[in-house]
């Protein structure tokens, strides 16, 4: 989770834009600079965030009036009347916003849902966060009945949902929250959603393609997604020139054994490690096939090739005897569930996130499942900010103890050397690549990428050493312990190499990124 801290000076929109002047206001964009135009651009995404929270309430009161008046001028108050005036209020807000009944209906939902949240309608007129954003905050908190849980409730979410997060990890975060209080109410929800929702439907599209779409159970889903991936990590090489979709499509093909699919490499290396071979066509009968010729003499071997001065033999399958089978379909995938031990924190599925503890139980029964413990965080001597979803317990008094980073600031840099407040380095502190159980706490502790916005599982992320690690002089660099490591996925990583932003551990393993052009800075939390 990130939150978000401006030090550029206060550009007001309306001093630099005319809003009434295309041109001019082409003209200003064109010349902005570098210092002010993140300011100015914040400026106006906050406007347009204004605008929708005012435009959404305004749909509701015309759905109202809709209704009201379709009960004032009919003398029958029947389900089915109170239906057809709920769509009529749907089509009427469509019509009004130019927009289709679903999105129309969508608004009038959340904004009926806001009048029982008074500081959460108050932060979305005020511009804090998207539509979006405030659906899926609302989604989950609509749950919660008991008015000191509501209370308490929205006090976390407000200062979780400040935090510029992606909007996954966000709704992450809230239904962990629900959850942990009330773990039997969760796993209800869950059933009730499974029968009106669970479906898989297919549907016809253009260019000889048809669109596939499914709503299954997390765990199912986090299966699927795994085998897919592992078996084009299997098969395919990076020299494959086609695209990921294209290749996701084909590993489904095989894994629902459709007849002749095979995923293979394509990438026409005759070296390439991960090829394997084409099913054997069968052998065409002479007298039925006229366009049949008999099969070319065996060319010679290949000539011996050199790797790194070593000279490598060209394989050869005279006396090599028949090549090994191939396993087309790979092993079954397993799922990772990280688990509190004490019992507080909701589980978690890797690949989907907070699941409630029934789920956890029904999928440990029937699936091949690895098991991980919430490491404990060992902190550093100093202050500990910040929203601690752990401390949520299932009880009302547990969670009370819940504080937000608005009212403590952020804890003090925890070691700016890179060494993670260690005097004289672990024996693994020396060694570039990180030891699988310390990657593992690693992603127990931080759950997602930790770059500013991202919202990529920490399970399919690179470890990132944030003081250098110096291959030449180990000991001078940053080392590779805990608190000089996090997360980040690929893509990520590449830009914080390229120093777009400057990372700062902080001591409850927060990350202060600072821009050093505008010098903003942003502040990403684990979990």
């Amino acid at each position: 989770m990130t939150t978000n801290t401006d030090t550029d000076t206060n550009v007001e929109v309306m001093s630099v834009f005319t809003l009434t002047d295309p041109i001019t206001d082409y003209t200003r964009i064109q010349h902005l600079s570098s210092t002010h135009v993140d300011t100015i651009a914040e400026n106006l995404q906050r406007d347009e965030y204004r605008l929708m929270a005012r435009k959404v309430l305004t749909a509701h009161q015309i759905a109202r009036h809709t209704i009201d008046h379709m009960l004032v001028t009919t003398t029958s108050t029947t389900a089915r009347i109170a239906r057809t005036a709920d769509k009529a209020a749907t089509s009427q807000v469509a019509i009004a916003l130019r927009t289709s009944p679903a999105i129309a209906a969508d608004c009038i939902w959340i904004a009926g849902l806001l009048t029982g949240w008074d500081r959460l309608r108050q932060a979305f007129l005020d511009g804090h966060w998207s539509f979006t954003r405030t659906r899926y905050l609302l989604t989950e908190l609509a749950h919660l009945t008991d008015p000191d849980v509501r209370t308490y409730a929205e006090t976390c979410a407000l200062a979780l949902a400040d935090r510029p997060t992606a909007d996954r990890t966000l709704r992450n975060q809230i239904a962990e929250m629900v959850i942990a209080l009330d773990p039997d109410a969760a796993a209800d929800r869950r059933e009730e959603f499974a029968d009106t929702e669970q479906n898989v439907t297919i549907t016809d599209d253009t260019h000889g393609h048809m669109r596939l779409h499914a709503t299954m159970p997390a765990d199912v889903g986090v299966f699927l997604a795994t085998s897919i991936r592992n078996l084009i990590n299997e098969r395919i090489c990076p020299r494959d020139p086609r695209p990921t979709g294209r290749l996701r499509v084909e590993a489904l093909k095989e894994l629902h054994h459709m007849p002749d699919a095979v995923l293979a490499c394509t990438c026409d290396d005759e070296h390439c490690t991960r090829a394997i071979p084409l099913p054997p066509t069968p052998a065409p009968d002479p007298e039925l096939d006229l366009d049949y010729t008999p099969p070319p003499t065996p060319t010679p071997a290949a000539p011996a090739r050199v790797v790194d001065d070593v000279e490598i033999e060209a394989e050869t399958d005279e006396g090599a005897g028949p090549r090994p089978p191939i396993a087309l379909i790979p092993a079954q995938s397993s799922l990772t569930v990280i688990t509190d031990p004490t019992g507080v924190a909701a589980p978690r599925l890797v690949g989907y996130g907070a699941i409630d503890p029934q789920h956890w139980h029904d999928i440990a029964d029937g699936h091949l499942v690895t098991r991980m413990d919430l490491p404990e965080l060992e902190l550093p001597e100093l202050d500990d900010p910040g929203i601690d979803l752990a401390a949520i317990g299932r009880n009302l008094a547990a969670w009370q103890t819940v504080t937000t980073i608005t009212e403590r600031g952020l804890a003090p840099p925890v070691d700016p050397t890179g060494h993670g407040g260690y005097v004289n380095p672990p024996r693994w502190a020396l060694w570039y690549k990180p030891r699988d159980w310390l990657r593992q706490k690693i992603i127990c502790w931080d759950k997602t990428c930790r770059y500013p916005g991202c919202g990529r599982d920490a399970a399919d992320c690179e470890l990132d050493h944030l003081v250098k690690f110096n291959r030449a002089d180990p000991r001078a660099g940053g080392w590779t312990v805990e608190y000089n490591l996090i997360p980040l996925c690929r893509a990520d990583h590449q830009r914080k190499h390229l120093g777009l932003w400057i990372p700062t551990m902080l001591a409850d393993r927060a990350v202060t990124w600072r821009n050093p052009v505008s010098g903003k800075t942003v502040t990403t939390f684990p979990g």
